[in-house]
């Protein structure tokens, strides 16, 4: 799967195509940019049947683009959320809203006017502790449709609320009293990490008693004598 990148301070440069996509090519993936990269979840690859139809295989899975480091595989989402708008919010959270599971895929034209829509759950992804959670669930569920921020809150325009039908709603979701939770949830997480840190570094000055100890390796807590 190609991507390809605009460098925005140097635009005559045009676009250049960076390392692609580590997983299986695939239409309609849920692609958000959050703390300096690119997340790339979940989708549908595609496959012929054998007799010219093409079939939808649902993905679950997860990829984070860093543009020091390249691609690297993530936690997946807990199901497959296919064409599902998504937005960052916080420091280090990527909402989706909806998606298409694929559980009734193979009954689009049985069901017609009577599919029930699309999944009404809301998953948050952490960035930082690769973590999934569910935030309740929006009604209309909406998909193959933007999340925008705008005014404090996050905005779904239209899309389609079941297989090929367009509707006309547009969707205000509260980014409270979630993204208060969200908030505290990444001061909690970088205060643990932070006290580790403080522990590890309390746990060595310990054993290091002197400089003179430190630069000839500890050979003195172990019995050797110093050179």
């Amino acid at each position: 799967m190609g991507i390809y990148a605009l460098d925005t301070t140097h635009r005559d440069a045009g676009w250049q195509r960076v390392e692609d996509l580590p997983g299986a090519a695939r239409i309609l993936p849920v692609f958000v940019a959050q703390s300096g990269c690119v997340f790339v979840f979940s989708g549908a690859s595609l496959s012929d049947d054998g007799s010219g139809t093409a079939v939808r295989t649902y993905l679950a899975d997860g990829y984070k683009y860093d543009p020091k480091s390249g691609w690297a595989a993530v936690s997946g989402p807990p199901q497959a959320v296919v064409a599902a708008p998504a937005a960052a919010m916080g420091a280090a959270h990527i909402m989706v809203f909806s998606g298409d599971d694929g559980s009734l895929a193979g009954q689009i034209e049985e069901l017609r006017d009577r599919h029930p829509g699309f999944s009404r759950h809301v998953l948050g992804y952490h960035t930082v502790t690769e973590t999934w959670a569910e935030f309740g669930e929006v009604d209309p569920a909406l998909v193959t449709t933007n999340a925008v921020t705008w005014r404090g809150q996050i905005v779904i325009p239209g899309g389609e609320d079941r297989p090929a039908h367009r509707s006309a709603s547009v969707i205000g979701v509260a980014s409270n009293p979630a993204h208060r939770s969200i908030v505290t949830l990444d001061y909690v997480v970088m205060a643990a990490y932070f006290l580790v840190m403080l522990g590890i570094g309390y746990y060595f000055s310990r054993r290091e008693n002197t400089s003179d100890d430190f630069f000839r390796g500890g050979s003195a807590c172990r019995g050797g004598r110093p050179a």
